[in-house]
């Protein structure tokens, strides 16, 4: 479950993530989510302990512990295995003739700044291999409000529920 979910501060009604194959510890950030009405986590593979900022969220439905290794220690993994050999770099090579400057610099448009929901749903579909999900119509399209994303409502531009459990998320 990315840290960036706890940019969704909107929800007011549920985030179903349950029935997934989600991993690794819940993160503290969910605790932000305290106007939130449901919470769902189970039936994933989480472990680690429940974060006391999501124990304090006060009159939130909480389902995390079924199907969860809650209160189990998460596993640790090594550092990737190294290659055997390095890889070997030729002699570099300057360039005979320089190169010449454009006439005149190309214009750079303004970044975009996108709304925290939006972020926060990139990260939910990047780190949860979004392209292998099941459902994901319009993900990635736009921002969810506009676009209509699967499982995503939203109210006055403002997203307020997220319901995309039983979805293949990994």
């Amino acid at each position: 479950v990315p840290t960036q979910i706890g940019l969704l501060t909107g929800i007011t009604k549920e985030l179903k993530l349950n029935s997934n194959q989600l991993t690794g510890e819940i993160p503290t950030e969910l605790g932000s989510l305290d106007d939130a009405k449901k919470i769902e986590l189970q039936d994933n593979m989480l472990c680690g302990e429940i974060p006391d900022e999501i124990l304090a969220l006060d009159g939130v439905d909480l389902r995390i512990t079924t199907s969860n290794s809650i209160g189990t220690p998460c596993p640790v993994f090594g550092p990737s295995q190294a290659p055997t050999t390095a890889p070997t770099a030729g002699p570099s090579q300057a360039p005979t003739t320089a190169p010449t400057a454009p006439s005149q610099a190309p214009t750079i448009p303004a970044p975009t700044v996108l709304p925290s929901s939006c972020v926060a749903l990139n990260a939910v579909y990047e780190s949860t291999v979004g392209s292998s999900w099941d459902d994901k119509d319009n993900w990635m399209d736009g921002c969810p409000c506009t676009n209509n994303w699967y499982g995503v409502d939203c109210d006055d531009g403002e997203v307020v529920k997220l319901k995309i459990h039983g979805n293949n998320l990994d």
